[in-house]
């Protein structure tokens, strides 16, 4: 039995000793990125996480035959500095044996995710009450839910949500139901585009895999009150 419980430990020491955030002392690295507790370094250049503008991040798995083959990880840093913007890229697909490094890759990410949220919000934030927009994924929105495509408001996300127009983070299938797909990255307005051009998309697609945390509250808001509430209370 004691022998039994060494080995029992030995397994999870193995399968758990690189969960750990990123300290000072016990830096991560991924890539050619080493990151610190409250900074990381990138080709030699120290970088504070305050510098961070926003984070991509999307998870994606890819089956044959129904079995799991692949796992994508989007995961890019935003950043400015010297009033230079930049963009470092930590993406990699992996082959399903890659656990330790999808492990790693994901505790330091939802790290960043934490330890800059307020900052990441706020930038989105100072923009509605400077403005009464935010611009995000090629598109103007106002914070009632105006969509703008090249100044002209194309539709409304919250009146279009009443009407069941709105599609976020949910499954939607083809007009014969013999499709069907789940996009936790897509908020999809159908028919958002008015009086489309000849060969014009009709829906307003708008993807979410920059800062998603963040854009997740401000759209959900938008969806049901028509409005970002409690602008300044994040």
């Amino acid at each position: 039995m004691i022998y039994a419980n060494k080995v029992i430990s030995k397994i999870k020491n193995f399968r758990n000793y690189h969960k750990f955030v990123p300290t000072n002392e016990n830096p991560i690295t991924i890539k050619n990125t080493i990151f610190y507790s409250d900074y990381f370094v990138n080709n030699n250049k120290k970088i504070y996480y305050t510098s961070i503008q926003g984070i991509t991040n999307k998870y994606s798995e890819k089956y044959v035959n129904h079995m799991r083959t692949e796992i994508d990880l989007l995961f890019k840093l935003h950043f400015k500095v010297d009033d230079k913007f930049e963009i470092i890229d930590l993406s990699y697909s992996l082959e399903i044996w890659g656990w330790r490094k999808r492990e790693t890759t994901t505790i330091v990410l939802n790290y960043l995710k934490e330890i800059t949220f307020k900052n990441r919000f706020k930038i989105h934030l100072d923009e509605i009450n400077t403005t009464g927009f935010f611009t995000y994924s090629n598109y103007k929105i106002s914070e009632k839910g105006d969509v703008y495509v090249k100044e002209n408001v194309m539709t409304n996300i919250y009146e279009e949500n009443k009407n069941g127009n709105v599609w976020y983070g949910v499954s939607y299938s083809s007009p014969l139901g013999r499709n069907t797909q789940e996009n936790p990255y897509l908020l999809k307005i159908k028919n958002g585009i008015k009086n489309p051009k000849l060969f014009q998309k009709r829906d307003i697609d708008i993807t979410t895999e920059y800062n998603k945390d963040v854009i997740d509250i401000i759209f959900k808001e938008i969806i049901e009150y028509g409005k970002v509430l409690n602008i300044n209370n994040y």
